[in-house]
């Protein structure tokens, strides 16, 4: 089941890792500009609003900002990207995303059942309200 929020379906839990510069070569860079983030706030708002603390660095990268949202709207952002590619032709590799000189990456998992009211994360023998 999901959460439907202001007409959209929250589906997914994103998770955005920022890496230090010595990220892994393999990565396709990608540069992003406002431009690109613009109809995505929910990304942009999480790449803007990274912190400069130092903590919880481990193997040149650490997790900057999680949040539920649209796995449609991640869609779009790829496709935006990709322009008449396929997602293997555009990223045959993992990207990385370069965004006012930092760099990230985004992944995604389902929402499941425990994301609903009264089932809170952990909290598997629950009964929603």
């Amino acid at each position: 089941m999901s959460i439907v929020r202001d007409q959209k379906v929250t589906d997914v839990h994103y998770e955005i890792q920022e890496w230090n510069t010595n990220y892994p070569q393999w990565m396709v860079l990608v540069h992003l500009t406002y431009d690109d983030l613009s109809e995505f706030p929910d990304l942009e708002k999480a790449m803007n609003g990274v912190d400069t603390n130092p903590h919880a660095w481990q193997n040149n990268h650490r997790v900057a900002a999680w949040f539920d949202g649209n796995e449609s709207d991640f869609l779009r952002f790829h496709d935006a990207l990709c322009k008449n590619k396929t997602p293997a032709e555009c990223f045959p590799y993992t990207p990385i995303y370069e965004y006012h000189g930092q760099y990230y990456t985004i992944s995604y998992n389902e929402i499941g059942y425990h994301n609903l009211p009264g089932c809170e994360r952990g909290n598997y023998n629950c009964t929603p309200l």
